[in-house]
């Protein structure tokens, strides 16, 4: 091993000793120091390769320290671990705020502590390499993204950090050592980094002399980091109040949501007035100016302390289901049922041949048909081609279950089990294509004959090269036993129309049964 020097700032002697016998014993050189005053004349003198720094020490204490020596350029760049029986997370935030690498808590374990300082030499190690390199590539589980963008910082680069993850991936943009842009998903700027920062695995690569036209970003990295750290232990301890971004919030008669707002809620005032029962989650950020992240911690927070509601979700269901209606849709599925079981789960099976907009239309019910919540599921494929779209509450119980079953008549032997005790059937078929029209006969037949409510709905009806609803009637044959309905899948309003109907044959089918 080499002499790497290691410099112990402590006040409890017999704890230096004990970590000075260790260290030595593994081959370290170690300086001691008794007081912070004491600890930043070594350090100047000595530069040695660590700091091991207790927070609370006569004369200068921790933090003081490890602040004079980032703003040394001799000493600034010293790996720093806090050693502290204070383990709050004001004490992590303000560490790292002064720079430190890591944190240690009273009482000490040994081989603990020899594996940081293991791992904080590679990892310097490492950010040697990569300064000396022009392209910056390693695992994040060995270095972390909070180490990642300080070197990025430091060394003025300008270029794109892109993050991998299994199968996600995503990217954040930088000009001269300045953070200027990041996106995943279908997160960007300031919201996009936040969610990166929580990345404890994959891998890292900066490609330089990458740009980007967007500059979302403002803040130092210091700033986001630290912002990042605080936004997510709130949202940690305010995971069971955290808003969907479909949720309608009002504000609880008789309480006030924001006067004379403390510095760390000015949040809230930014977003006090928009919060009126009408609009929903997504609607507040999008108005607010303020990241997703921070509105949503805001918002929730608010739904903690008791100031906010999340408006039921039988008033949002008000305009597009009546009371009748759900209470009939309600009987068919108990006539439907062996055992009945609360809540009602209704099975909704949306039909087609591949690529004829299944997904795409069951997509745009969840995101704007009814505000409704989500319970689980999100386009599975369970067995014989199905997919599960997921649950949709209606109401507090009664839920809509979404099925997709393929078409196409080499899975006509499934067609029975997957249709058994389905509230209704949605077929979806492409208008502009001839064999999806052709395809979808005998499937359609064999829905009339287990005489499972249906309603066809002929996607891409506003193509230009779209077959007429006559047409397609004529070629598929149903009369007027299934209805047609024109609807384009990415289009709400038609989805709503559709949605609509489909109730309405249910309601019918279920006052004749």
């Amino acid at each position: 091993m080499s002499e790497k020097k290691i410099l112990i700032v402590e006040d409890e002697k017999n704890l230096v000793a004990v970590i000075e016998f260790r260290l030595t014993k593994v081959g370290y050189i170690v300086l001691k120091a008794f007081d912070g005053e004491e600890g930043l004349k070594i350090a100047m003198a000595e530069n040695p390769h660590l700091i091991i720094s207790d927070i609370m020490m006569p004369k200068l204490n921790g933090l003081e320290f490890c602040g004079l020596l980032r703003a040394n350029p001799k000493t600034k760049q010293i790996p720093f671990i806090f050693l502290t029986a204070l383990d709050q997370v004001s004490d992590r935030v303000r560490g790292i705020k002064m720079g430190a690498d890591d944190y240690i808590a009273k009482p000490i374990q040994m081989e603990s502590l020899l594996k940081k300082i293991e791992e904080i030499f590679a990892k310097a190690e490492k950010e040697k390499i990569a300064t000396e390199e022009s392209i910056i590539a390693g695992d994040l589980s060995a270095m972390p993204i909070f180490d990642v963008l300080p070197l990025l910082e430091v060394n003025k680069k300008t270029g794109a950090l892109t993050l991998t993850k299994g199968e996600e991936s995503g990217n954040i943009y930088f000009e001269n050592g300045a953070l200027i842009e990041a996106e995943v998903e279908s997160l960007v700027g300031e919201d996009a980094v936040y969610a990166l920062l929580t990345w404890r695995e994959g891998r890292f690569l900066f490609g330089p002399h990458i740009t980007t036209k967007h500059h979302r970003i403002k803040s130092t990295v210091a700033e986001i980091i630290m912002e990042g750290v605080r936004l997510q232990d709130e949202k940690e301890r305010l995971a069971e109040h955290l808003p969907a971004l479909n949720d309608l919030l009002s504000p609880v008669p008789g309480k006030q949501i924001a006067l004379e707002p403390r510095a760390e809620e000015l949040e809230v005032a930014q977003i006090a007035h928009l919060i009126d029962g009408k609009r929903t989650v997504a609607q507040i950020i999008t108005k607010s100016g303020l990241s997703q992240t921070k509105t949503l911690v805001a918002l929730a927070r608010l739904i903690a302390e008791g100031k906010l509601v999340r408006v039921p979700l039988e008033k949002i269901l008000e305009k597009t289901l009546t009371k009748e209606q759900l209470f009939m849709m309600k009987g068919r599925i108990r006539r439907l049922a062996t055992n009945v079981e609360e809540p009602l789960i209704g099975k909704i099976i949306v039909a087609g041949v591949h690529r004829t907009g299944k997904s795409t239309f069951v997509e745009t019910l969840f995101s704007s048909l009814l505000n409704g919540q989500l319970v689980e599921g999100a386009s599975t494929e369970v067995r014989l081609g199905t997919v599960d779209f997921g649950r949709l509450r209606i109401s507090s119980d009664f839920l809509l279950h979404f099925y997709g079953v393929p078409g196409e008549k080499e899975f006509a032997f499934s067609w029975e089990m997957l249709l058994k005790k389905a509230l209704a059937v949605l077929y979806l078929l492409d208008s502009t294509l001839l064999e999806s029209i052709e395809n979808s006969r005998l499937f359609l037949e064999f829905v009339k004959k287990e005489a499972v409510p249906c309603l066809v709905v002929a996607n891409k009806s506003d193509y230009p090269n779209a077959l007429s609803l006559e047409k397609i009637k004529t070629r598929l044959k149903v009369e007027e036993k299934i209805p047609v309905l024109p609807c384009n899948a990415i289009d709400p309003e038609g989805v709503r129309q559709v949605f609509a109907q489909l109730v309405e044959i249910i309601c019918k089918t279920s006052v004749l049964a």
